[in-house]
């Protein structure tokens, strides 16, 4: 028997995202830093002119907005020794870049590091062009082939995948 003067808010299907004190989060380009959590979301204060008007966010807003890209979180921007590193170095760190461009700098990378073993490795392997074009179909393979064991579900016919293209020979 359950109580029914009891009010029950609905449970959320949405994750709690956990921010720092020390996170920027950024919505629609300005600003805020966490004030409060408690099960149900945050409370975010503005870190503009305002005087830091502060806003509530439930984590289903804070989800949708992640998904849409209006929501970024720049975790430990305020921390002083990330503020330090920042300052002495010119280019942005890969954790400060959002999620999207962090995929395709890492796939980038892997890519590059696959092609220059595969070099070292097997002497049909060069820079030519026409050497270059059946290097970069066998390690495309092994690239989706990983990504559809990380994602941990079988392929299915009709089922949206992201993949990267890949390189041109050319470039």
């Amino acid at each position: 028997m359950t109580n029914t003067a009891i009010a029950h808010l609905p449970e959320t299907e949405a994750p709690s995202y956990r921010f720092d004190s020390a996170d920027r989060i950024q919505i629609d380009g300005s600003d805020y830093a966490p004030v409060s959590r408690n099960k149900f979301g945050y409370v975010l204060k503005h870190l503009g002119e305002d005087g830091g008007l502060t806003i509530s966010m439930d984590h289903t807003e804070i989800e949708e907005r992640i998904k849409r890209g209006t929501l970024v979180v720049h975790r430990d921007w305020y921390d002083p020794r990330r503020a330090n590193l920042r300052l002495q170095s010119p280019a942005p760190l890969l954790c400060d870049l959002p999620e999207k461009e962090q995929r395709i700098i890492l796939w980038r990378i892997e890519f590059c590091e696959r092609f220059l073993r595969m070099e070292a490795s097997e002497p049909t392997v060069s820079r030519a062009d026409e050497a270059m074009r059946p290097a970069i179909v066998r390690i495309q393979d092994d690239l989706l082939r990983l990504e559809a064991a990380r994602q941990g579900k079988p392929r299915r016919c009709g089922r949206k995948t992201e993949h990267f293209d890949p390189p041109s020979p050319l470039t």
